[in-house]
């Protein structure tokens, strides 16, 4: 079919007998999609017409229209077309139209004053959307002032250059435009015409995605003076895989975005700097050349992003700095609230010290896979009185992934210049430079801390030895639900000096690949012993310090691969509710580890559920029964055990050592496993 309506007569469509008209309307037609029409020319037939809309058809009442996969389709209008025509268009989609050169001609805006909607994709003809002056140069589109543009979408135009034919200069134009999306626009190297720039007061969100963009809004020609733009109603702004974007403005400007609360900037890696209203740019050399200058990734003057709560930037090799030092104005980023940065292998801290008084409100912080970054949290020359209305943070989860340099969280401890209560998730992985991750002074702030989860990293502490205190230090976790060290080859001990602790809420503790830790949990609090003449003698240190109940909420433990481990709890000193809800005990791979309950945690087990133990080179029993008091352990005689699993134990002699006799029962036992093991 190569057109939808057929003409009839050399010179008009006749419509009834003795009739001739020269246009035929639609005035009842609101919504027209026309769909995988290969063959189709033109809506009406005329030999000598290439667009699809000639003036021989009128939609004085359309306001949709949708036109898709018609592969023959050059142009969408005819120049003349019926006054009334599309005069109430709203919007217009057209996808896949392979031989579609441009979308509107001069003055075809003129007659389609109530567009609101324009979207164009995978449509690979396509070098402009707007003609804004014809070829010979005097068609000039002067009724675009009142064009109600609200939302833009250009999607894989491979051969698109220019949304704009040329800059509309002094004509209002796209002044209510809402939303801007462009992605996979490879032939693009500018965005907006400076004019138009100028006028998008109404934009909330901007989106420019996978283009061969090298600036945002093109350089004005010949213009010496600084540009200002306004985007007073941004609230979104995300720039994506531009290899080649440099700046949004080449020229000297000043850019304000008092509304904008998202950026997200990934994979573009030339750009230098987002934020600048400095008006020198770069520096010269004494023989008046070019000298690159350090510049901070946002470098304003004044309140810039006072209402910026979400900022992603990833995949810039050339980033250094994120922020200037002294430059920023206090009310600037002082609503961020989300920040992640990932894949910025020159980028060396975080937040210098100057910052730290914007993180009042920051509660989500993400790092990843920068190479050269050594601390996050710069403390050095910090003056309390300046920071103080910081103290208290909102910061509630901390990531930290692949920073293979990273020396410190914190340069310093805070002392009292910055809390951290409102810390909820911290996870840590792959920092193998990290040899201690909380100061003492975070360490006891962390009230809410719930999840906590420390993987492949170098710590020897989780926390830092505090210089010169002698007194025992007492670290208290009132919600830790979870606990997960994994692949800490050199942790030694929870903290180096004396102290105590508490973990009043954790349900789960996960302990795996730290060869170094010795003993699992214990409540002595001397650390050395002394020899016949008197010096001191390290003794085999405990892992976690506890002064009363420890856990009384733990229900899952899992330690794997602990070769240095030789016994999970102390037999004397653990107080009665310590463990007393324990339902799941998994232990795999800890070669020295000689037994698993000693006499007095049997009282412990009457919740226990599953027990499985695996690969542990040196057990010899399992419940040790030996030197059992039958009134100590009256409370546990009906355990709960339903899963006992034992594979590849070679020394294993007894599952118990002695005959239970009454003192235990496992009438629960539904599942019993024993694999490879020579009794």
């Amino acid at each position: 079919m190569s057109a939808i309506v057929a003409e009839e007569t050399k010179h008009g469509i006749q419509v009834n007998e003795g009739i001739i008209m020269d246009t035929i309307d639609f005035p009842q037609l609101r919504s027209l999609n026309l769909k995988r029409l290969q063959n189709l020319k033109g809506f009406c037939s005329d030999v000598d017409s290439q667009p699809l809309f000639n003036k021989k058809v009128a939609f004085s009442n359309l306001e949709n229209l949708h036109i898709e996969t018609i592969y023959k389709m050059k142009m969408l209008w005819h120049k003349q077309l019926d006054p009334d025509s599309f005069c109430k268009l709203k919007q217009l989609c057209v996808d896949d139209c392979e031989n579609l050169i441009n979308i509107f001609q001069p003055n075809i805006l003129r007659r389609l004053p109530n567009l609101e909607d324009l979207q164009i994709r995978n449509c690979n003809l396509v070098e402009e959307v707007f003609e804004v002056q014809g070829k010979n140069g005097d068609e000039i589109c002067d009724m675009v002032v009142s064009t109600q543009f609200k939302v833009l979408k250009l999607i894989n135009l491979p051969n698109l250059k220019h949304v704009w034919s040329s800059d509309p200069q002094a004509i209002s134009t796209f002044q209510n435009l809402h939303e801007v999306e462009v992605s996979n626009c490879k032939s693009m190297k500018s965005l907006f015409p400076a004019s138009v720039a100028k006028s998008l007061k109404q934009l909330k969100k901007l989106k420019i995605h996978d283009c061969g963009l090298e600036e945002i809004v093109a350089m004005e020609e010949g213009l010496e003076t600084v540009t200002k733009f306004a985007f007073p109603q941004l609230v979104s702004l995300s720039l994506q895989l531009m290899p080649d974007l440099k700046c949004f403005y080449l020229g000297k400007h000043t850019i304000e975005w008092p509304s904008l609360k998202q950026l997200m900037i990934l994979k573009c890696d030339k750009v230098k700097i987002v934020a600048f209203n400095e008006l020198s740019f770069p520096n010269t050399d004494a023989l008046g050349h070019d000298v690159p200058i350090r510049q901070p990734f946002f470098q304003i003057e004044k309140v810039a992003f006072s209402n910026l709560e979400d900022i992603c930037i990833g995949d810039k090799d050339n980033l250094k700095m994120l922020w200037h030092n002294y430059l920023l104005v206090p009310d600037s980023f002082c609503k961020l609230n989300k920040l992640g940065i990932a894949r910025c292998k020159n980028l060396m801290n975080i937040f210098p010290p100057k910052m730290l008084r914007r993180l009042q409100n920051l509660e989500n912080l993400e790092i990843r896979d920068c190479n050269s970054v050594e601390e996050v949290f710069d403390i050095r020359g910090v003056n309390v009185d300046e920071i103080c209305d910081t103290v208290s943070n909102k910061l509630r989860v901390l990531t930290l992934f692949n920073l293979p340099k990273l020396k410190h969280v914190w340069s310093l401890d805070l002392q009292a210049i910055l809390t951290f209560q409102n810390l909820h998730t911290i996870k840590v992985s792959n920092c193998k430079s990290l040899k201690s991750l909380f100061p003492v002074s975070v360490a006891k702030s962390l009230e809410q801390l719930q999840w906590l989860e420390i993987f492949d990293c170098g710590l020897e502490e989780i926390v830092a030895m505090e210089e010169g205190l002698e007194t025992v230090t007492k670290f208290v976790f009132p919600r830790l639900f979870s606990l997960c060290l994994f692949s800490l080859p050199e942790l030694k001990c929870f903290y180096p000096g004396k102290h105590t602790s508490e973990w009043p809420s954790l349900n789960y503790l996960c302990i795996s690949e730290c060869d170094k830790v010795k003993i699992f949990a214990s409540n002595e609090l001397s650390f050395s012993d002394t020899n016949e003449l008197g010096h001191h003698v390290p003794v085999q240190q405990p892992f976690f310090l506890i002064e009363k109940v420890a856990f009384p909420n733990l229900e899952y433990i899992h330690i794997t691969f602990m070769d240095n481990l030789k016994m999970l709890w102390h037999n004397h000193q653990l107080v009665p509710d310590s463990f007393c809800k324990l339902k799941k005990l998994l232990v795999g791979g800890c070669k020295n580890l000689i037994n698993i309950f000693p006499p007095n945690m049997l009282r412990r087990l009457q919740n226990l559920e599953e027990l499985k133990i695996g690969n542990c080179n040196s057990i010899e029993e399992v419940f040790e029964i030996r030197g059992v008091n039958v009134d100590e352990i009256c409370d546990t005689v009906s355990t709960q055990l339903r899963v006992l699993w034992l594979f590849n134990l070679p020394k294993l002699k007894h599952v118990w050592s002695l005959d239970l006799q009454a003192i235990l029962t496992f009438q629960n036992l539904r599942t019993v496993e024993v694999l490879i093991v020579k009794f």
